[in-house]
């Protein structure tokens, strides 16, 4: 018997939803249960395929993919009986004999669409989400991760038959369509915007309810403090220096009120000349050496800040759609900032541009055609003005340019590379050695992986009108836009399509109430980059244009399910007395003129 068609499964999970729907939670439970087993007795076989489809490391595969699926697992065995029990509702004055509840129950047959960038996580987490739902289930992987494809459909039809839960292989364009024109009863669909829109459209057609987790720009605000804090620093050396030649002045022999008076001179030079509008700030470091640590440790908020950053924007290669996507600095803190980056790169993957081409840790982007996209946005980018701090590699004919580390191209025009032969084949020799490097470090994988590494990137001088600040970069690429105002920045915001996630840095309470007031987007996280996707207990979705409804833990349950309306009456039937005829009732007249006294209407 050969393998059954689209159509065939389709058919076959209709005839086998409405047995599904009825199982219970222990039922469900334990085919959670049978996954986690199976999840992990297999998981080395995920980190040879994710290997060969584009780089990603053992140890980044565990803590991005394997560990937060089987968290999401987890959570649903644990709180499924308290999910699905029925939530009581209050009941209504006119109702006073009802009783009303909301009732999970599954939505019937599903599809879900995985993307390629986390393949196994951002398939396996709706999956046992519509599992914990009660669901019949079709879900179609990236082709682009053809082999992470491969063993997801070994991995399920290992623990469920098609006719619950079916993967489907196949070219997103060709297969996809395909299957949006079945009638399914809710598509959850994670990828791009503009497909996005298209899977809408399409399950609009069959009224199918939509799950839309999507990206777009995500933004991450520099504010001001940090900038107030780098002074802070300068002045407190300057204080430390001060207090240092005091103590020298008293231990030979100067009478310690002439040495006060000399202190006190200093701190009233230092206090006129300071730009610190605070008193309690401007004291930061006057009385004692050991106060003179208050401004280092504001100045090192501007390096954890760049740390944490980096780390956001390099996991994964920057192809996450929650990694940070710009930076909005202040003006006077870009050079510093970007620095501060470049040095978490450098310690992160290596100090030297080959050093990286070579690190195992280094995710891949995922084919050419990402890579030639990023080339000509950076290309763009120093056209126009802005500075390669690090990285910065532009490839032309399949040529390669190192633009040098913080060296400013803004008069870089052309992307053409002088003695490209030469180049070309120390660009190869390093491809090969870093291959090698790779396959030793990962347990000597015999078949070869195709290099496609990418020089993180981080880009200074950046203004609104280059390309790169068009579109989602989906790299390893991090422009950096100045602002003058805090006011500015959120306009910034403000004047883009919602994104997915937003990011703040710093301190002041004021203006972090301010950012998060006046703007929007699916999630937000403080003084840190990604990690709020990983608490379970509150949704994760986007807004307008970064997607439609949310999941994980509770939420992933809802959006599988739905949540039906049920009343069941009393012995004693109240809105009988508001039956026709109206007029010929006095108790109907009179019940209508104290619901009017009641509502004061």
């Amino acid at each position: 018997m050969g393998t059954p068609s689209v159509q065939e499964i389709f058919e076959a999970q209709g005839r086998r939803r409405w047995a599904i729907a009825q199982t219970g939670a222990k039922d469900r439970i334990a085919k959670l249960k049978r996954l986690r087993e199976a999840l992990v007795a297999r998981q080395r076989e995920f980190y040879d395929a994710v290997w060969q489809d584009f780089h990603k490391s053992e140890f980044e595969a565990w803590e991005c993919e394997i560990f937060p699926a089987i968290e999401e697992i987890d959570c649903a065995i644990k709180n499924l009986k308290k999910w699905m029990k029925d939530k009581p509702a209050k009941r209504e004055l006119v109702l006073p004999t009802t009783k009303s509840v909301s009732h999970f129950e599954p939505k019937g047959r599903v599809l879900i669409f995985a993307p390629w960038n986390y393949p196994l996580l951002l398939l396996v987490s709706p999956i046992v989400s519509a599992i914990a739902a009660g669901n019949v289930i079709m879900a179609k992987p990236s082709h682009k991760t053809p082999r992470v494809g491969a063993f997801l459909k070994s991995l399920f039809e290992s623990i469920f038959e098609s006719d619950e839960i079916a993967i489907v292989e196949g070219a997103g364009a060709e297969i996809g369509d395909i299957l949006l024109s079945l009638p399914f009863d809710h598509v959850f669909f994670t990828g791009s915007p503009r497909v996005g829109a298209h899977v809408e459209e399409c399950a609009a057609k069959v009224h199918a309810g939509v799950t839309l987790e999507l990206g777009g720009k995500s933004p991450t605000i520099l504010l001001p403090d940090l900038a107030q804090g780098l002074r802070a620093s300068g002045i407190a050396n300057e204080c430390a220096a001060n207090n240092t030649r005091l103590s020298d002045k008293c231990a030979v022999g100067t009478s310690r009120t002439d040495a006060a008076q000399t202190h006190h001179a200093c701190v009233k030079e230092i206090r006129t000349s300071s730009t610190l509008k605070t008193s309690r700030d401007a004291e930061c470091g006057f009385r004692t050496s050991r106060d003179a640590e208050c401004g280092f440790r504001t100045s090192r908020a501007l390096k954890t800040a760049a740390k944490r950053i980096a780390w956001g924007k390099m996991l994964n290669a920057g192809q996450t759609c929650i990694a940070p996507d710009y930076v909005l600095c202040p003006r006077e803190l870009v050079n510093d900032f970007a620095e501060a980056c470049a040095v978490e790169i450098k310690r992160m993957y290596g100090e030297t541009e080959s050093a990286r081409q070579e690190c195992a840790d280094l995710v891949h982007i995922i084919d050419e055609r990402a890579i030639m996209r990023h080339t000509a946005l950076i290309a763009d980018a120093i056209a126009k003005g802005a500075t390669a701090v690090i990285g910065g590699r532009i490839c032309d004919d399949r040529t390669e340019l190192e633009l040098g580390e913080t060296a400013n191209r803004s008069n870089t025009t052309s992307t053409n590379c002088a003695g490209s032969n030469e180049n070309q084949a120390k660009s190869n020799e390093i491809r090969a050695k870093s291959s090698e490097n790779r396959n030793e470090s990962n347990g000597n994988r015999a078949e070869p992986v195709l290099n496609r590494a990418e020089a993180p990137t981080i880009l200074a001088n950046v203004t609104s009108d280059m390309e790169i600040m068009q579109s989602e970069i989906f790299g390893p690429i991090l422009p950096i836009v100045a602002y003058d105002s805090l006011d500015e920045a959120i306009s910034f915001v403000q004047n883009r399509p919602k994104p997915l996630a937003l990011y703040i840095f710093g301190k002041a309470r004021r203006d972090i109430k301010r950012v998060l007031t006046q703007t929007t987007s699916g999630s937000t996280c403080v003084n840190n980059t990604i990690i709020q996707i990983e608490n379970l207990s509150v949704p994760f979705g986007g807004v307008g244009n970064s997607g439609t409804g949310n999941y994980h833990g509770f939420y992933g349950f809802k959006a599988f399910s739905h949540e039906r309306n049920v009343m069941k009456q009393g012995f004693f039937d109240a809105v009988s007395l508001f039956h026709a005829p109206y007029n010929k009732k006095r108790l109907t007249q009179f019940m209508q003129k104290a619901l009017k006294f009641i509502k004061r209407f």
